[in-house]
């Protein structure tokens, strides 16, 4: 008989937010939105997914910010909890279509609960442009094997 050891990360994801289309200069454009509170226990980094949509005219760009905030009380998300990490700091995309965008997380120094706040930014000033945004927390490494 072997013995049980951890020879791998267990998986697991997370919904995070969709962020419905919007079109730039309109409400949803340059609006912060606070994505799924999740609870990581055992989970020790993650991948965070943004699934973009874009239709963006010629010269004209989708910028986007996260931030990733952490508590080890999950009342109260805009109280307890306190910045942890910048998941995408101003990354800019030009391309028009689907396209998916990833950042790898560290989170063996976070609290058991997490939430993303993502800020899109069209940049262009009339409603030309429009964007689709889905969040996914991709959560591996767990210190915990699967009871199977």
């Amino acid at each position: 008989m072997l013995p049980i050891s951890n020879e791998g990360a267990k998986f697991k994801t997370e919904f995070g937010a969709l962020i419905a289309q919007f079109s730039s200069a309109c409400t949803g454009d340059a609006a912060g939105t606070t994505c799924a509170c999740i609870d990581r226990v055992n989970y020790q980094s993650m991948k965070l997914s943004a699934l973009l949509g874009l239709s963006l005219t010629t010269a004209k760009t989708l910028t986007i910010d996260c931030d990733i905030y952490s508590s080890d009380d999950a009342t109260g998300v805009t109280t307890a909890f306190t910045k942890y990490i910048t998941a995408f700091d101003s990354v800019v995309i030009t391309a028009t279509g689907n396209s998916v965008k990833e950042a790898d997380i560290d989170l063996t120094g976070a609290g058991r609960y997490i939430y993303a706040l993502f800020t899109p930014d069209l940049s262009q000033t009339t409603e030309a442009d429009t964007a689709s945004i889905g969040i996914a927390y991709n959560l591996c490494g767990s210190v915990l094997l699967p009871l199977t």
